[in-house]
C-alpha cells in the first residue's frame, strides 16, 4: 500500500479501534523522545492501530488470520512486528517535520484552509472513538498533517523546480501508459425508483445496449456525446458539462476505482474503440480516448497526482532512511508503552 493511500486508510481503521484503558496519567502521556521532540501516546496508539491493520492484511486468506498473534512476521512476534512498525510510524513523523522545516516549506492559505476543514470534518465523526482509545485531537491532527507535509516534500524534490524535477514529456508518457481516458453510457437495470427492472424489461435494456454499441462503434464524438445526454442513466445535466464530457473520466489503469467488471472492459480497449460491460449497475458503453492526441487534457490538473503515482514508492524508500536514521535520537518511555497491548486492540 502506498504511504498517502496508507495513511488515508488508517483515518477510517483508527474509527474502529477500542478503547485500552483509563486515560493517561502523567507519566505516560509521552510515549517516545527523538532527541528534544516528545512523540504523545495517541500519536504512538493511532499508529499501533495501523500497524495492526498492516498485521491484519498479511494474516487475510491465511491460517494466519485464525491465530494472529500466535504467529512470526520477519522473524519476530506479530505483537513485537506491530509494536516495532508503529515506532519507525513515529520517527517518520519526525523525519518528515524536520524534512519540512529544513526545505523552507509551508501551507499556503488555501492549503491550511482545506487541511482545517478536513481534519474538523473527520474528527466530528471519529473524534469520540479516538478519544475512548486515547487518541487526542491534537495527536490526530499532527498525524495527518504529517501526510500532507509529505506529499509537499515529494513534489519539492520532483515537482517544476524540484532538484529531481521530472521533465513534462516523461509525466505525459507516463499518463499514456499508466492512465486511461474513457466516457460511457449507462444503460441501468434498475427503474427511476432503484428498484429491478422485470425481466421482459432487463431483456428491453440488454437489447438497447447492445444497439446503442453497434451505432456507437461508428458514431463521431460529437454524436457519441450527444447520445450520452440522451441515454446514459447516470448523466447528470449540472454536472457533466461539455468540457467534462470532452476531456472524459481519468484514472488509474490499475485500481481505477471502477467496478471490476468496467474496469476489466475498459482496460482490453484501444483508444478510439467502443465496448460493453455489464456490471452489478447495468451495461455500460465504454469509450476509449487517447490521452494527448486531441488537446483537450491539461498536464497541469494531474501532475501533481501523476508524480505522487510515479515517486510515491522513492520517496517511501527515503523516508524510511530518514526514520532510521533517526533511531540514535530515540528514547521509549517503556512504562507508556507498555501500557497499549496490541492485541487487545
Amino acid at each position: 500500500m502506498s504511504w498517502i493511500k496508507k495513511l488515508a486508510a488508517s483515518v477510517l481503521a483508527a474509527a474502529t479501534v477500542l478503547a485500552l484503558g483509563a486515560c493517561n496519567t502523567s507519566n505516560t502521556r509521552v510515549a517516545m523522545t527523538v532527541g528534544k521532540t516528545e512523540i504523545p501516546a495517541g500519536v504512538y496508539i493511532y499508529y499501533l492501530n495501523t500497524a495492526m491493520g498492516e498485521v491484519s492484511e498479511k494474516a487475510e486468506g491465511t491460517e494466519f488470520e485464525n491465530n494472529i498473534w500466535g504467529q512470526t512476521i520477519d522473524g519476530v512476534s506479530a505483537k513485537e512486528w506491530a509494536e516495532d512498525r508503529a515506532v519507525d510510524y513515529c520517527l517518520q513523523l519526525i523525519a518528515v517535520e524536520r524534512e519540512f522545516s529544513r526545505r523552507g516549506l509551508s501551507f499556503t492559505a488555501t492549503e491550511q484552509s482545506n487541511l482545517d476543514s478536513n481534519l474538523s470534518y473527520y474528527w466530528s465523526y471519529l473524534g469520540e472513538s479516538m478519544e475512548e482509545a486515547g487518541i487526542s485531537q491534537s495527536s490526530y491532527e499532527r498525524v495527518q498533517k504529517q501526510g500532507l507535509m509529505g506529499q509537499k516534500i515529494l513534489l519539492d524534490i520532483y515537482g517544476e523546480g524540484g532538484e529531481q524535477e521530472i521533465p513534462e514529456q516523461e509525466l505525459k508518457d507516463y499518463m499514456s501508459e499508466n492512465y486511461m481516458r474513457l466516457n460511457h453510457i449507462l444503460i441501468s437495470n434498475k427503474d427511476d425508483d432503484g428498484n429491478a427492472l422485470t425481466e421482459d424489461a432487463l431483456t428491453e435494456a440488454e437489447n438497447k445496449a447492445n444497439e446503442l454499441l453497434n451505432q456507437m462503434k461508428e458514431a463521431s464524438e460529437e454524436d457519441f456525446i450527444k447520445t450520452l445526454k440522451e441515454e446514459s442513466a447516470d448523466y447528470n445535466e449540472e454536472r457533466d458539462t461539455d468540457e467534462v464530457l470532452k476531456e472524459g473520466m481519468i484514472s488509474p489503469i490499475e485500481d481505477s476505482g471502477y467496478v471490476e467488471e468496467f474496469e476489466t472492459a475498459a482496460k482490453a480497449l484501444k483508444a478510439g474503440e467502443v465496448g460493453l460491460a455489464e456490471s452489478e449497475y447495468g451495461w455500460h458503453i465504454i469509450k476509449r480516448y487517447a490521452m494527448w492526441d486531441d488537446g483537450v487534457v491539461d498536464l497541469k490538473d494531474y501532475r501533481t497526482e501523476v508524480i505522487i503515482d510515479m515517486k510515491g514508492e522513492d520517496y517511501e524508500a527515503e523516508l524510511e532512511n530518514w526514520g532510521d536514521a533517526l533511531r540514535s535520537e530515540l528514547t521509549l518511555n517503556e512504562k507508556a508503552v507498555e501500557r497499549y497491548d496490541v492485541t487487545k486492540m
